[in-house]
Order: structure tokens, then sequence, then C-alpha cells
């Protein structure tokens, strides 16, 4: 950029690797936005299929630029967006994912109006979309006893995903994206790095993101992704001396649950249905272990 010119208020970072069929939509959303005053760069993560393509028409507007590099996973991918922008808050989008027009405006309203400081994490509600259907999720307005409750609920158990953030660049000064966080929990991960470092989240009762569910989501319910968010939920609520806190019990019983429905090995069933038992025995009162257990009879009687 060069340098006489006005930095841009908002920088999106798209990375990107084989989502050609949806990329188009994800750049026009931000191309529609009716606030202006942005730059986009799009982190090609070394795409094998037409994604090239598909970007290269969008390349006529100055404020989209395109870098390419070996795949290296998002991580990398997201920090070489964020080290090559100039605007001075940080949002991200997802290359399957997309923004109503409204988006950064909500954005630059609340900045203009309220002045946040540079530890403040803006983030507004998102919806999931699935096919025809639709489902808007909004934030939930817990209060809580101490920081470490906060960071429980609001980084490991549910943390906005990164589409709906808006963030000063200044965090990036000391913390990037790393390859060694749990592909499942990025953004737990990125929220649990905000919140230690004493950020806030600030939300924006706005509907703006919209996530689409497709054959492609790496979020998905199977065995290997419900382990991972396992281990991510013991591990970082031990940091915080909260293992044993009631919401963090709930959410590792829904987990062995998990791991009990998508097993298809009948002992590892069973053992995860004892595990559950073994934190809230009125789990075999509950219509899902009812269902694991015939299905699991039905396989074995098979």
């Amino acid at each position: 950029m060069n340098f006489t010119e006005k930095m841009p208020l908002f920088s999106i970072i798209i990375a990107t690797y084989n989502r050609a069929g949806f990329l188009s939509k994800a750049i026009t959303s931000v191309l529609d936005q009716t606030y202006q005053d942005w730059e986009l760069i799009i982190v090609d993560d070394g795409s094998t299929d037409n994604t090239s393509a598909i970007i290269r028409p969008f390349l006529k507007d100055k404020r989209v630029r395109y870098i390419w590099q070996p795949n290296q996973e998002r991580s990398i991918a997201r920090n070489k967006g964020i080290s090559a922008s100039f605007g001075e808050y940080i949002c991200f989008l997802d290359s399957d994912d997309y923004y109503l027009p409204h988006h950064l405006t909500t954005f630059y309203q609340y900045i203009s109006k309220n002045r946040p400081g540079l530890k403040e994490i803006l983030t507004v509600n998102r919806s999931y979309k699935n096919g025809e259907n639709e489902k808007i999720i909004c934030f939930n307005p817990i209060k809580f006893s101490s920081k470490n409750e906060e960071i429980l609920f609001r980084a490991i158990l549910d943390s906005p995903p990164i589409q709906c953030i808006c963030i000063h660049r200044a965090f990036f000064n000391n913390v990037k994206f790393s390859n060694e966080w749990l592909p499942f929990a990025e953004c737990n991960q990125f929220s649990y790095e905000l919140m230690s470092a004493g950020y806030n989240y600030r939300f924006i009762s706005t509907h703006s993101v919209v996530m689409l569910h497709h054959a492609t989501n790496t979020t998905t319910y199977t065995y290997p992704f419900i382990f991972l968010k396992m281990k991510f939920i013991e591990t970082y609520s031990k940091k915080l001396n909260l293992f044993h806190h009631p919401a963090t019990v709930e959410s590792r019983i829904n987990a062995h649950l998990g791991l009990a429905d998508t097993s298809s090995k009948p002992k590892e069933v069973f053992c995860q249905l004892i595990k559950a038992f073994t934190l809230k025995p009125a789990i075999l009162m509950q219509r899902q272990t009812y269902g694991i257990i015939k299905k699991n009879l039905l396989k074995k009687l098979g």
C-alpha cells in the first residue's frame, strides 16, 4: 500500500483451501458491505482446485489482495494475512461462510459511538444455515462469579466463532495463531488467549454472520472431533482450576455420550456410558442413553 493513502479501518482476512465452490459468495458479501472502508486479504493455503481462477476477477477492486502459499494449514495462512494487513481493526471470514451487508456498519457504529479500548473484543450474533433452514444463535448474557469462570464459559465451553469478532490489531503484536492448537478448537483457543491476556467481550445484539452447513465442514459430529473437544475442555478447565465446575462436568458428560454414540466399538460404547454414568447417574433415564444402548445392542445382535 502506498503510505500516502489512508489506511482502512477494517482488514478482513479469508484463509482458504479448496473451497472454490463457496469462495465467490464469501468475497461478494464483503464487496456488498454498506460500510466500505475496508481491505480484503485472501490467503490461499495451497489450493489444488480452481480457487485462483475464482479470485482473479475480484482483484479488479484494489481493496482485494490475493496471497498464495504452499499448504501450511489455516493458522499460518491467517497469520500471513494479518502481517500483510493495514487496517486498525481485524475481522475474519471463513471461505464457506458470508457476511450480511450490515456487518461492518454494525462494528463501525459501535466503535464511533463507544470508543472501545484496545482490549475489547467486539462480537455479533450468527446463524447456522442448512439448505433452507436457518437458526440464529444469540449470545448468552450469563453473570459470572469470577474472571476464571467467565473464561471457562466464553472461551472453553461457548466461544463466539472467529467470523463474528472484530479486534484491534494490537493484540497480534504478541499472540499469533498456532498449528499446535487443536484443529476443532481454533476459535476456543483464540478466545482463551485473548481473555487470558485481559481482553473482554462486548456483545452487539445484531445478527450479521451466516455460517453454512455442508458435507465438507471441518466441524462434524464424529468420534475424532468429539474426542478432541473433550481433550480441550479437560486441559483448559484444569488450567483454570474449574475441572469440577458444574458446567465443565455437564460438558464432559455430553462428550462421553457423544463418544458412545459415534464409536464403532461396542466395548468403547459401554466404557463411555459408564464414565458418563459415574459423573451423573441420572443419564440412565435419558432418551439419548436408551438410543445409544438400543443401537449398539442391535448392532451386536445383528
